[in-house]
């Protein structure tokens, strides 16, 4: 738990860019692992509900998420709370607002976060639980390990994984990260 809570403020910290499906592959976990992340689906044409991204409970009622995984109106928007699984289980709440970041650019990803209220609290429990959070300033080492879950692609192009997964990947520092982006950015390879 407090690696992921690492994780979140490091990226809420630092974060002002993101590369979509950057992380993949991870072992199946559960959600009694990870109570404070919940999937968050989108109504489609279709008449169904799929889940397209994930976010981490702040408290009952507001989660932090991507801006980019709120951009439709909130009435297309619910998450699911409670379950390991992508698309059963769990307790669903609606969306009732978004609070998306001002400086948020579509292309390029900068300032990639939103906080979300939802329509009604979620009721904790041993698989519902706030994100534990750091005290802001924290300065995270290089090399330190940290956890995302999620239901990503279990291999690069591949489709969402059914279950909860997890993969550790190591934090580097503000300069290298940068100089990882501008390079991703450049008409050269990498």
């Amino acid at each position: 738990m407090t690696v992921l809570a690492l994780l979140t403020i490091a990226l809420l910290a630092g974060s002002s860019v993101a590369l979509p499906n950057r992380i993949v592959g991870g072992d199946e976990t559960s959600i009694e692992k990870y109570p404070s992340i919940v999937a968050v689906e989108f109504f489609s044409w279709g008449g169904i509900w799929i889940q397209t991204c994930a976010a981490s409970i702040l408290t009952s009622r507001y989660l932090v998420t991507a801006a980019h995984c709120m951009l439709e109106h909130v009435s297309f928007r619910r998450i699911r709370a409670g379950s390991s699984y992508r698309n059963t289980g769990g307790v669903m709440v609606l969306v009732e607002a978004n609070f998306i970041h001002p400086n948020f650019e579509l292309e390029g990803a900068f300032h990639d976060i939103a906080v979300t209220r939802l329509a009604q609290p979620l009721v904790y429990s041993s698989v519902i639980q706030p994100l534990a959070i750091v005290a802001q300033n924290t300065v995270l080492p290089d090399g330190l390990p940290v956890v995302y879950a999620g239901w990503g692609a279990i291999w690069e192009g591949g489709p969402p994984s059914e279950v909860l997964r997890d993969v550790t990947v190591y934090t580097i520092n503000n300069a290298l990260c940068t100089a990882r982006y501008e390079a991703a950015d450049s008409p050269w390879p990498l």
